[in-house]
């Protein structure tokens, strides 16, 4: 091939997605013709891509702008955390979807309800990162483009953090993975085939603390995996993992002070008076993590 482009790139790869197969210390694109070749496998390299048109690089770059790893998830994001100097990692969970229950999608309402929905979420995202950007965090969410996960992602690069996304390989398949992220880490089912919820064990274990903004049944299966793990931290005297939930944002938001648990570990983690705000959440994380220690 005559036309060569290259690349940094901090993609990980593992599990290649169906239109690529590999070839030594190169991938082959069966959407594009072209090859990939890497210098480093497990680390952030130079890829170079080798394809007749610009366009052929194009969709390689797509193709590999989600390509991720189960198996090397620590390694990648100990890496990522690393290069860019980041200390904590703050998740946003809540509900992904904008639907008004008893209301048609043709309804006027509904897409002003929608609108409604995501201003409120800004509101509540930006007044926590506000704080928050003056520490060394990773903002976390369930990176996909639609939602909450996509709010917190579009007001995190606003203040300038870093994003991360954690997501199941049927996100990816269905483009539903938003593009922009500076880690994406696709998650491969343990079993069968992939499904919401495969991504839930490593969003929790990525984080250090999260703020919970409404939310359904995705976004409890990730409460109850963090108060399961906080009971062993606790156990054990290590750190728990911060559960924030935004009072008034309906769900599991305002459902989580009634969750069953141990009591005292959801003393442990969790505040013991309504938080109303991001504002309030960011100074909680402050207190919690000890962000004023490591003040920039």
């Amino acid at each position: 091939m005559d036309n060569f482009y290259t690349m940094e790139c901090d993609t990980v790869i593992q599990e290649l997605p169906k239109n690529f197969r590999i070839s030594g210390f190169k991938l082959f694109s069966y959407r594009s013709g072209g090859f990939i070749r890497w210098s480093s496998l497990f680390s952030s390299t130079t890829l170079t891509f080798e394809t007749e048109t610009e366009e052929g690089v194009a969709k390689m770059r797509d193709d590999l702008a989600q390509i991720s790893v189960s198996e090397q998830i620590d390694q990648a994001v100990d890496d990522f955390k690393k290069r860019h100097g980041l200390h904590h990692v703050v998740a946003f969970s809540g509900g992904a979807s904008t639907d008004l229950p008893g209301v048609s999608s043709d309804d006027p309402l509904h897409a002003q309800y929608g609108q409604m929905q995501k201003e409120r979420e800004q509101r509540i995202v930006r007044s926590a990162l506000n704080i928050l950007r003056h520490y060394r965090i990773a903002v976390l969410t369930g990176g996909t483009s639609f939602g909450f996960p996509k709010t917190a992602v579009e007001v995190a690069k606003e203040v300038g953090l870093k994003t991360v996304g954690i997501f199941p390989k049927t996100a990816l398949e269905k483009g539903y993975v938003l593009k922009d992220l500076d880690l994406a880490v696709c998650v491969d089912p343990h079993y069968g085939e992939s499904a919401w919820g495969d991504e839930s064990s490593v969003f929790c274990k990525l984080l250090d603390a999260v703020i919970v903004c409404g939310g359904g049944a995705g976004t409890l299966i990730e409460a109850a995996h963090l108060l399961k793990m906080n009971e062993s931290r606790l156990k054990y005297g290590n750190p728990v993992k911060v559960i924030i939930p935004i009072h008034g944002t309906g769900g599991v938001a305002d459902g989580l002070p009634f969750v069953w648990g141990k009591q005292e570990v959801k003393n442990a983690c969790m505040p013991q008076r309504p938080i109303l705000s991001g504002k309030d959440a960011a100074v909680y994380i402050q207190e919690h993590l000890d962000l004023f220690s490591e003040e920039q």
